[in-house]
C-alpha cells in the first residue's frame, strides 16, 4: 500500500489474490510455511477480519477452495486446500462459513446446509437451481 500511496494510487483498491496458508507436511519447500489445520481456519478468518478494516481493500480471494480432489496424493496444491480429498471441508471452510463479521451477498443464499459438517456426512458443496 505504502508504494501505491507514494505514486498517487491512492484512490484504487488493493487486491489479494491466492492467500491462504498451508497444512503442508510433506513437501520441505513449502513445509516451513505450513500450519495446523486449527491455526489455518483461525489465520484465514483473521485476514478477511482485517481486510475489512481498511478502507482501501478491495477484493480478497482465497487460494484455494479444494484442489485436493484432483491433485495428486503429496501433491503440494492438496494441502492449501480449505477442502479434503473427499469433499468434506477441513476446518478453515467451517470458520469462514461461521464468521459473523462476513458480508454475505444475495447471491450466496441458495438452497442447501446452514453449515456443513464433515462429521455429519453433509456434502461440503450442494448445487441448486435458482432463477436470479
Amino acid at each position: 500500500r505504502a508504494v501505491m500511496e507514494a505514486n498517487g494510487d491512492t484512490a484504487k483498491q488493493l487486491w489479494v489474490t491466492e492467500f491462504v496458508w498451508t497444512t503442508e507436511p510433506v513437501n520441505p519447500d513449502y513445509r516451513r510455511y505450513a500450519v495446523d489445520e486449527q491455526t489455518q481456519a483461525a489465520y484465514l478468518v483473521r485476514a478477511y477480519q482485517m481486510g475489512k478494516q481498511y478502507p482501501w481493500m478491495g477484493v480478497m480471494s482465497l487460494w484455494n477452495f479444494n484442489f485436493a480432489w484432483m491433485a495428486p496424493p503429496g501433491d503440494e496444491k492438496v494441502y492449501w486446500s480449505i477442502m479434503r480429498p473427499d469433499h468434506s471441508p477441513r476446518p478453515a471452510y467451517a470458520a469462514l462459513w461461521d464468521d459473523p463479521s462476513k458480508e454475505r451477498s444475495p447471491a450466496m443464499n441458495i438452497p442447501g446446509p446452514s453449515r456443513p459438517s464433515a462429521a455429519s456426512g453433509t456434502p461440503a458443496l450442494e448445487v441448486a437451481s435458482h432463477e436470479v
